[in-house]
């Protein structure tokens, strides 16, 4: 179990800046590395993933999935 959970973090934060860099490709990198709104707002909404998945509240297996649509659809602004 510890196991796990030592795990789970690791694969988030690497799903994460996945996200991140492919942001960066599609919206420009100054978008995503200078403090915006724009920047705010998709790093609350990937936070929120994250505290709802871990808190129980969404199931983790949907979670890449989450993740990817919330990225298709900040690519489409």
């Amino acid at each position: 179990m510890q196991e796990r959970k030592e795990r789970e973090p690791a694969a988030r934060e690497r799903l994460v800046a996945a996200t991140a860099r492919e942001l960066a490709e599609q919206q420009g990198r100054d978008e995503v590395s200078t403090p915006g709104l724009f920047t705010e707002l998709f790093w609350a909404a990937v936070h929120g993933l994250a505290k709802l998945t871990r808190a129980g509240r969404l199931p983790p297996a949907e979670a890449g999935r989450r993740v990817e649509l919330l990225v298709d659809r900040v690519a489409m602004v």
